[in-house]
Order: C-alpha cells, then sequence, then structure tokens
C-alpha cells in the first residue's frame, strides 16, 4: 500500500461524499423529491457522481489495491485527467446553483454534491500545485514523500590534475 497524499485523501473523501449523497433529496417542490438518479436529473447530475466515482476510485485502487493503471490515456496523464472530470463536476454543479429553479428547494443532496465538488477540484488543484509534497501514512507519522521530477543536482567538479 501506497502512502496516500492529502490531495488525495481530499479527492477520495469527495468522491465518497457524492456517491453516497446522491441518494439524497437533490432538489424538492412541495411533497416530491428527487435524487441524483431521477429522471429529471439524468444524465448531467449523474455526471458528477460519476466523475466523483471514477477520480476517487481510480485513486483509491492505484493507493489501496496497487493496480497499476496506464501512465496516460488518450495522451492525457492521471493528474490531467482528474484536474478535467472534478472542473467539469464543480462547473456543473455551479451551473444547478445559479439556474432559475422556478420555485424549487434545493435539497441535501444537492449541496453535498455541490461541497464534494468542490472538494474535488480543490484536491486536484492542490495535487497539480503540491505534487507528491507529503504523504499521509495511515497509522503513522507523516513526512515528506520523495521527490519527483525536477531537475537533477550538478555534477562534482572533476579532480584537479596533478
Amino acid at each position: 500500500m501506497k502512502k496516500v497524499t492529502v490531495p488525495h485523501l481530499v479527492m477520495m473523501i469527495s468522491g465518497v461524499v457524492i456517491l453516497l449523497f446522491s441518494f439524497f433529496d437533490f432538489w424538492e417542490a412541495g411533497p416530491f423529491a428527487e435524487n441524483a438518479w431521477g429522471d429529471g436529473l439524468f444524465p448531467i447530475a449523474t455526471y458528477v457522481v460519476l466523475f466523483g466515482v471514477i477520480v476517487a476510485g481510480t485513486l483509491a485502487l492505484q493507493t489501496f489495491a496497487n493496480v497499476r493503471l496506464p501512465a496516460q490515456v488518450l495522451g492525457y496523464d492521471w493528474r490531467q485527467i482528474r484536474l478535467a472530470l472534478s472542473a467539469f463536476a464543480a462547473l456543473l454543479m455551479l451551473g444547478f446553483l445559479i439556474m432559475d429553479r422556478g420555485g424549487v428547494d434545493l435539497g441535501i443532496g444537492f449541496w453535498m454534491l455541490f461541497l464534494g465538488s468542490a472538494g474535488l477540484l480543490t484536491g486536484a488543484i492542490l495535487e497539480r500545485t503540491m505534487g507528491e509534497a507529503r504523504a499521509v501514512a495511515f497509522g503513522g507519522s507523516s513526512g515528506p514523500a520523495p521527490a519527483t521530477g525536477g531537475t537533477p543536482p550538478p555534477p562534482p567538479p572533476p579532480p584537479p590534475a596533478g
């Protein structure tokens, strides 16, 4: 099992929150309510759930099951894919927030999907900016992760001739 970075932990928790609360009321109108899987919201609200599951699921597989995914998919690495899916999920939820709903109230399912998609995006942005800066060891202490990338140090100077 690999150590989990803070951005990855944020994205995995956000994905679980999105999946769980997708079954709660997304919006309510009087005695009627609908979740993210209902006819009126399918497939647009369901995309948020699918993107959250893809982001969290691939991270969980890589971290806990040691599954080796291809380094790139259609020319994009996994950081780029996670950022794109997270940004699209957050934009969809922002669209639901600002749209004219005609007297329909937003339910707990909406708000938790909104927060979960914000968490996905935050984790993806942190992953892009922090990289592998810190890892969280389950049941242990945290410390810096090994450096990845960057420029190597310059070679030592040659010994003096003599």
